[in-house]
């Protein structure tokens, strides 16, 4: 929220911590999408081990 009477600070200051946020959001996803990609990668890894152990 900026005050009644913003300044040109009080204007750089909310787009510096929007900017912040912005950046931690997309980290946030980013490792996210990085963990589900490499659950993923487990369980099909885990599936082919499987698989060949059933044929032995």
């Amino acid at each position: 929220m900026l005050p009644d009477h913003p300044t040109a600070a009080d204007l750089d200051a909310t787009y510096m911590q929007r900017g912040a946020q912005v950046v931690s959001c997309d980290a946030a996803r980013a490792l996210a999408v990085d963990t589900l990609i490499a659950e993923r990668r487990l369980i099909d890894e885990w599936l082919k081990l499987k698989e060949q152990r059933r044929q032995l």
